[in-house]
């Protein structure tokens, strides 16, 4: 506020006879100095200290009356000069005066009192939310995205539509600190910078209150293309147009087109251009009406972009050389929506669920020093929320960097908008401010929370954090922090926001979860924050946060394989194949094959002195010929039988030949089946099924290092499977493309029908007498193994050995 004193008139250059007003010089004096007379307009008395005055010295007043600064007497200035400039720091009307100080320091008040009233426009500084991160919370096992507590949210819910996403985020100091240089001028009246008053009042500060949560079902929409031209707007100087057309790409003999509806067209505004790597700021889109053409942009020029990034208002000066959009190399062009703007989210948005900003927080000032810019310590008053106590810190044993902090009387309840089963927000993650010990005084130093301890317990609460510093190669660089008791501690904690399905919110199943196909689905969250105390002010919207959703294929049982039961014959290495065909029930994602052998089946369920029984037993040309049917009987897990069977007691294994004269196995005695009680050997199958299913495939191997993925198998019909390893990685080491020519997942197998696949084994030894068995199972793409399908077998190998020698007997 520039004040300025009327002129004095002086009367020795006046003419004796040039005015009619009758003075006497010896009957008043002129001033030389003036003073200034300030208060607000509905005070009664003028404020003490004077608008100029020294806190060098104090005025003397009468007792028991507090003493001020002492007055400081203004030069009168020369003409058009102002006498005094006062910084205004108080909204409202206020009243200014003035008094005259001669030479003899005697003063005469002004009959003149100047009203002025001074507004000062609130200044939208508010930020949107950091470190936003949605994940959709679906089933898993086991646990790696998400929590038991989260899966047990998931299962609670009732409806059909199964949708529960996690939202979590940071609003801390990085977002609302604000800070002031302490100075004199800036303390006016106040003597203590922590006054909540002195400065700027806290009751007129803007902090943010609420968060607001935008949705759409699709990723931000992009443009690609090449610039054909570059012209000048003759109507406005600081615009481009730029005309678009396809982007040719050459190793593909493809072309990039640009196309935009009119309906989208609108969300580009304030979008980015990029030109060859240089951005600028869209100012419109239109439609071309020339054939061939994309759409047309009207783009910032360079200055006034670098302006708008920077949140300037600089404007350049007319008839400044400004620089436009310029084509050096191919001329490719990329135009990004702007998801700053509302309008571009869609409806409806914003979501219903507006996140409460804190607990009713108050204001807390804190004064640091810090070295200004001559390199002098100054004074910096601090203003934050959040939590602000003295706590107990210690390093956690082992862990570097890692520490637990223990409030002395903070206790943290849950969320104001917490629930345990619906939409809720907690309080998760956040950060930590403490001082450290090289500079107890100064900024203090930010740590991130690992976790929150006691939330809605009423205790203390109690933090583990980390120091970010350690662990980034220069350990013996890191500025510790301080340790032990009563040491000060501010906390702002993180937030963690559940949102369960709303169709009016678009937050449904048919919008985050992929159709048939799709593989995966993308959709974006967005958040601003906003000030509810009148203001009306709002944040822009943050970068679009992306969700994904991942298509399941849930693993289902296989049919069983299906073959001729008998291998190929040895070759000269004593190996043997097998060859069969396995259908699906649905097109799989990956495919596991196993294989064991009847020796491992028995060793399985009986102990060796057993199996050597069981062997001798088998061999005997009378059971020989039932092998089929005896290992078909074990591995099918069903041992009850058509009535009436005057052979066969269920429960039993079969009798084969199938007369009072066959062999059926005995009950199995492998004690490893019988770690849940049970003596071994007295316990009939049919009351162990489970056991003995459990040991029988767990001695099936597998026949190839991974699973086999159904989309890279071979699906033409003139492919001859072959023996070989699967090949994922070049020599290098690295994993190679699918796309790679060298990429074979699985040289053993081919498609030979919908859902169907031929595998052959190229590793039996066809010399070794036994028989085998195979099972195949399904990998679902979270990587979840299904059941097995049924046991093919027993497949023989063939006997391939020579003959015994004739003899001659008499």
């Amino acid at each position: 506020m520039s004040l300025f004193a009327l002129p004095v008139p002086e009367y020795d250059d006046v003419s004796f006879y040039q005015t009619n007003t009758a003075y006497n010089t010896g009957e008043f004096t002129f001033p030389v100095n003036v003073g200034l007379e300030y208060k607000g307009t509905f005070e009664a008395n003028w404020r003490k200290p004077e608008l100029s005055s020294t806190d060098e010295y104090q005025n003397a007043v009468p007792p028991f009356t507090s003493p001020h600064n002492e007055t400081v007497a203004i030069n009168i200035p020369d003409d058009n000069e102002a006498l005094y400039v006062h910084r205004e720091r108080e909204d409202g009307p206020h009243q200014y005066s003035s008094y005259g100080v001669n030479w003899f320091s005697r003063s005469t008040r002004s009959s003149v009192i100047k009203s002025l009233t001074t507004t000062f426009p609130s200044l939208n500084q508010l930020l949107p939310p950091g470190n936003v991160a949605p994940l959709l919370i679906r089933e898993e096992s086991p646990l790696l995205l998400t929590s038991a507590a989260e899966q047990t949210r998931l299962q609670n819910i009732s409806g059909g539509d199964k949708t529960l996403i996690r939202l979590t985020f940071d609003y801390h100091t990085g977002h609302e600190l604000l800070s002031y240089k302490i100075t004199p001028e800036d303390m006016g009246s106040f003597t203590d910078p922590l006054h909540p008053d002195a400065i700027y009042p806290d009751s007129e500060e803007i902090f943010a209150d609420e968060v607001d949560i935008y949705f759409r079902d699709e990723l931000p929409n992009q443009v690609v293309g090449k610039v054909k031209s570059v012209a000048n707007d003759l109507s406005n100087p600081v615009l481009s147009i730029v005309r678009t057309e396809n982007y040719p790409l050459y190793s593909t003999g493809e072309e990039l087109v640009p196309t935009l509806t009119p309906s989208q067209m609108p969300n580009f505004v304030g979008g980015v251009l990029i030109v060859e790597e240089t951005e600028f700021v869209i100012h419109e889109v239109s439609p071309s009406s020339v054939l061939g053409e994309g759409p047309i942009f009207k783009v910032y020029k360079r200055e006034l972009t670098d302006a708008v990034f920077a949140g300037t208002n600089s404007i350049p000066q007319a008839g400044a050389d400004l620089q436009a959009p310029e084509v050096q190399a191919d001329g490719k062009m990329l135009a990004i929506e702007n998801m700053v703007s509302p309008s571009s989210w869609g409806g409806p948005n914003p979501h219903p669920l507006q996140v409460q900003i804190g607990d009713n927080w108050s204001i807390h000032r804190e004064v640091i020093e810090r070295e200004g810019p001559d390199d002098d310590p100054e004074q910096i008053l601090e203003k934050f929320r959040g939590l602000y106590d003295d706590a107990a810190i210690i390093a956690v044993t082992g862990e570097t960097g890692v520490y637990q902090i223990t409030f002395n009387s903070t206790q943290l309840a849950h969320h104001p908008q917490y629930s345990a089963n619906g939409t809720s927000v907690d309080w998760y993650g956040g950060i930590v401010r403490v001082h450290t010990d090289a500079d107890p005084n100064g900024p203090r130093k930010t740590l991130q929370v690992l976790q929150i301890q006691q939330i809605g317990t009423g205790q203390n609460v109690q933090l583990l954090v980390l120091d970010p510093q350690y662990g980034q190669g220069n350990d013996a660089n890191v500025v510790p922090i301080s340790l032990g008791t009563g040491i000060s501690v501010h906390f702002y904690p993180g937030y963690k926001v559940y949102l369960y399905a709303n169709a009016a919110a678009g937050i449904t199943e048919g919008n985050t979860l992929p159709a048939t196909g799709e593989g995966t689905r993308y959709t974006i969250f967005g958040m601003r924050t906003k000030d509810l105390g009148g203001t009306g002010f709002v944040s822009k919207i943050g970068v679009p946060k992306m969700m994904f959703a991942q298509e399941i294929l849930e693993p289902r049982v296989p049919e069983a394989p299906l073959g001729i039961p008998y291998t190929t014959r040895p070759d000269s290495f004593g190996k043997s194949t097998f060859t069969f065909t396995n259908q699906f029930t649905h097109r799989p994602h990956g495919l596991m094959y196993y294989r064991a052998d009847d020796l491992l089946l028995l060793n399985a369920l009986y102990t060796p002195a057993t199996v050597a029984t069981i062997v001798a037993e088998l061999a005997k040309a009378e059971n020989a010929p039932f092998a089929v049917n005896r290992w078909q009987n074990v591995l099918g897990f069903d041992y009850t039988y058509t009535d009436p069977d005057t052979i066969n007691t269920n429960g039993h294994f079969a009798y084969y030949p199938d007369t009072v004269d066959g062999y059926r196995l005995p009950n199995p005695d492998n004690p490893n089946l019988f770690t849940g009680g049970g003596t071994p050997g007295s316990v009939i199958p049919g009351n162990m099924v489970s056991e003995i299913k459990a040991a029988v495939y767990q001695v099936f191997t597998t026949l190839t290092e991974m699973p086999l993925l159904y989309d890279h198998i071979r699906t033409d019909a003139a492919y001859i499977p072959k023996s070989g390893r699967q090949v994922v990685r070049d020599r290098n080491g690295a994993l190679l493309s699918t796309n790679d020519p060298a990429f074979d997942i699985a040289p053993m197998a081919k498609v030979v029908g919908t859902n169907k696949v031929q595998f052959t084994d190229f590793g039996i030894d066809g010399t070794s007498g036994n028989l085998f068995f195979y099972t195949a199972r399904e990998v679902g793409n979270t990587l979840q193994m299904g059941e097995f399908s049924d046991i093919f077998g027993p497949v023989k190998p063939v006997n391939a050995k020579a003959p015994v020698a004739p003899f001659i007997q008499r």
